[in-house]
């Protein structure tokens, strides 16, 4: 990697860098196992393997290499800005599908800075920030090729293939999101909060969608359209107690979370993820919520009172309703620390 680092004027520093990275993965693992439980109880040993002892060994490599370059401007210790770029290739997607470009700037004003001597006492630090990027993303190691599991039983040899099917012509999903940001501390550093709110657009979504078992298996992954995401998150914590010896820290956070299925792929409206026993599925459909879970449900009757069937069951609906959404439109989280100083 090579950096610059420079002061343009009094106020105006200039900061730059440009490098390549490389990082190879290699994963190897053996395994033996007893079969049919133990020939002597708490016996751990392979010996006391009540059937044939059963091995297995895996193994597997990753290589991503990427070029990237970064560039930042700050003025007089409150105004930043920054970019970056980023050049990636994978191995675990197919050539001419494997590489992808992303880019992301962002820019942000400390306004307590601008404040100098009106500051109060009690405010620390406050900054505001907004920032535009491109995120690129690609496959687990293998999950794009059409691979086979090599076998063996009473000495013969045979290969199988995984219930998912490789789809070497799949590509890079990428994220388009749009941040704005605000962040404050307080009373010495004891009192603080972070406020996100966004907006990302993900296309080339990669997901899994089920197919008939005639063409081999019983999904697919796909890059099936347009995913939108918009949320909210907050970020709150403090230090109630804090004495030249130890202090007490709380924190908490919660997002509201919205997401609408803008596309899909080519002619396809709805897309099922899983199915279980025609019972229940899961499904995206175009212009909803990604994720939409479906199910028989006991079925209402005009005043939306539970029909009870003859048979003491409640009576069902005739087709699937939607019964709730993988995604939770709310989560949090809470925790605190005690510790020495």
């Amino acid at each position: 990697m090579l950096s610059y680092d420079r002061s343009l004027t009094e106020k105006i520093d200039l900061s730059a860098a440009v490098g390549w990275q490389g990082r190879n993965e290699s994963v190897f693992i053996s395994e033996v196992r007893t079969t049919e439980g133990l020939s002597v109880e708490n016996w751990f040993h392979l010996n006391a393997s009540t059937g044939n002892k059963d091995a297995n060994m895996t193994k597997k490599e990753l290589l991503k290499t990427a070029f990237f370059g970064t560039i930042s401007l700050s003025y007089d210790s409150w105004a930043y800005l920054e970019g970056t770029a980023r050049q990636e290739k994978i191995s675990t997607l197919a050539p001419g599908n494997n590489s992808f470009f992303y880019l992301s700037v962002n820019g942000s004003i400390v306004y307590t800075e601008l404040m100098k001597d009106s500051r109060p006492a009690w405010f620390d630090y406050g900054k505001v920030r907004i920032s535009y990027g491109i995120v690129g993303n690609a496959l687990d190691i293998y999950n794009a090729n059409q691979a086979y599991t090599q076998l063996t039983t009473g000495g013969y040899i045979y290969n199988i293939v995984g219930t998912t099917v490789g789809n070497e012509g799949i590509q890079p999903e990428k994220k388009y999101e749009w941040e704005f940001g605000l962040e404050g501390k307080f009373l010495g550093n004891r009192l603080g909060f972070d406020v996100s709110l966004y907006t990302n657009t993900v296309k080339n979504q990669i997901l899994e969608t089920t197919i008939p078992g005639s063409a081999g298996g019983r999904a697919l992954l796909m890059n099936v359209g347009e995913l939108k995401n918009k949320g909210l998150e907050v970020a709150v914590y403090g230090t109630p107690i804090r004495t030249k010896d130890w202090n007490w820290e709380l924190r908490g956070n919660f997002s509201i979370y919205k997401n609408e299925v803008s596309k899909l792929a080519d002619g396809i409206d709805q897309l099922t993820h899983w199915e279980l026993d025609g019972a229940a599925k899961m499904i995206s459909t175009v212009g909803r919520s990604a994720g939409d879970i479906y199910a028989y449900a006991p079925a209402p009757d005009a005043n939306g009172n539970k029909i009870v069937a003859e048979d003491g069951f409640y009576k069902v609906t005739d087709e699937m309703v939607k019964v709730g959404n993988y995604m939770p439109k709310v989560s949090g989280g809470g925790g605190w620390n005690i510790g020495k100083l």
